[in-house]
């Protein structure tokens, strides 16, 4: 795990040494300057790789690891178990027998459990039915009550015009029976003429009663 991570990391770093190696001679502004400068910086830019390279390869390893170990361990265990059994299989004869039928009895028991669980799948359908026949009768419900509400609505809309028609109309004949009770204007008043022999004051006097009984 660890000298993987090293040998990589040697390659590297030899490979930049070599390059140093083989680039020392070089003149100061000659092209190798450059491709040693982009060998340089793609060295550097390899570390993170590689680094991240060696941690995942050391997390699978390890993780490769304990799982070998615990499937080692399950192993043993499980060949501990076998080996027992074994071993009380072959001095408990009779007990095996009994262990047989106890597996019969367990399976006959499960048979059992089956069809009990068939039987409850088939009243959870038949639940099912009936739930959904009483969605469809809370829905056909709803839509009833919808309708009985918007018939209240319009029976609402119908009493409050009739109430507003009767208002007008009570307001009419309020009107009509003021117009009735009301004195008539002096241009329609008759003035009875006086009888020969009467003096002006008493026709006077007499004028208002005249008057007063012509406007009733």
């Amino acid at each position: 795990m660890l000298s993987s991570s090293y040998r990589s990391r040697r390659f590297i770093s030899g490979g930049r040494l070599s390059s140093r190696g083989s680039l020392c001679g070089a003149r100061p502004g000659h092209p190798t300057d450059d491709l040693k400068s982009k060998l340089r910086k793609t060295t550097r830019s390899l570390y993170p790789v590689q680094e991240h390279h060696d941690r995942a390869l050391a997390s699978l390893m390890q993780h490769m690891d304990e799982e070998n170990a615990q499937m080692n361990a399950e192993l043993t265990q499980q060949t501990e178990i076998l080996r027992k059994t074994k071993s009380k299989k072959a001095k408990y004869k009779t007990g095996y027998s009994q262990e047989k039928n106890k597996i019969c009895n367990l399976h006959n028991a499960l048979a059992v459990l089956t069809m009990t669980r068939d039987q409850y799948q088939d009243d959870l359908a038949d639940m099912k039915t009936d739930r959904d026949r009483l969605r469809s009768l809370l829905s056909d419900w709803v839509d009833q009550v919808g309708r009985l509400q918007t018939q209240i609505s319009d029976l609402e809309a119908e009493r409050d015009r009739v109430l507003r028609d009767r208002d007008a109309l009570r307001a009419s004949i309020n009107n009509f029976a003021s117009s009735l009770t009301m004195p008539p204007s002096p241009s329609l008043v008759v003035v009875a003429p006086s009888l020969p022999g009467s003096s002006g004051v008493k026709d006077s006097a007499e004028t208002p009663n005249v008057r007063s009984k012509r406007t009733i």
